[in-house]
């Protein structure tokens, strides 16, 4: 007699593993139950794998709105550094120390002594130099404006035309500040005080929210033949100053 007998019990009959199943509903367990009365080590939980899968309009979706999310990043950093270059000084940069302190003003500027500086109003700095070998003088000044599309009109206007006097000429100058022009002129001695045919070439250039005019003063019986290029190299130096400033 088995124990299941002899304890009044019908016996057990196994069944195959496939077809053992349990359920829970409403809290309470249906179908053969082992209940362990110690359970030592860890306890394991394995569920099933769902693979997820997109549909075509799914991704497309999700490409769509990355997509508008980078070009709005991109909007809010340009939008972001426009304002700083905007009003990226708050008082004009002292240019004019600098050039006073390069090494190569004697080269810019040979045998040049150094005068006093233009008063151009608030906002203004400026520095002269005179270079009798040369019968030549260089001024600098620079500008500071409330922001950047103040010279932006300015220096439309100068491009059209109507900023300009008689005899005077523009012409741009690549690759130099956020833009930068050439101002060409013929002193008339009459109301400039300077001798006769005295040529005054000016370059000017804007960066962030300021303006830096270069002028050179020429004597018509001076040499004339590297001055342009020394203007441009003056220029990007400044240039150079004001963008790591």
């Amino acid at each position: 007699m088995t124990d299941e007998e002899q304890r009044g019990e019908s016996p057990v009959t196994a069944t195959p593993a496939n077809s053992v199943r349990n359920e829970l509903t409403d809290n309470e367990i249906h179908g053969p139950v082992v209940q362990a009365g110690t359970i030592l080590g860890g306890v394991h939980y394995h569920y099933p794998r769902r693979r997820l899968t997109l549909s075509s309009k799914q991704v497309w979706r999700t490409v769509r709105i990355f997509a508008v999310l980078v070009c709005l990043s991109a909007v809010a950093a340009y939008l972001v550094k426009r304002e700083q270059d905007d009003t990226k000084f708050s008082s004009p940069p002292h240019v004019c120390d600098m050039v006073r302190k390069n090494p190569n003003l004697k080269r810019w500027v040979p045998g040049a002594k150094e005068g006093g500086p233009y008063k151009l109003g608030p906002g203004t700095l400026s520095c002269t130099w005179d270079s009798p070998s040369e019968k030549s003088s260089l001024a600098i000044s620079v500008t500071l404006s409330e922001n950047r599309k103040d010279l932006v009109r300015r220096f439309e206007k100068w491009k059209s035309g109507k900023s300009l006097g008689a005899g005077e000429f523009t012409a741009s100058e690549p690759a130099l500040g956020d833009e930068a022009l050439w101002i060409r002129r013929i002193t008339n001695p009459a109301t400039s005080g300077y001798k006769p045919e005295t040529r005054i070439t000016s370059l000017y250039f804007r960066r962030y929210n300021v303006k830096v005019d270069i002028d050179k003063l020429q004597y018509p019986d001076g040499s004339s033949s590297e001055w342009d290029n020394l203007v441009r190299e003056i220029a990007a130096a400044i240039d150079a100053y004001l963008m790591k400033t």
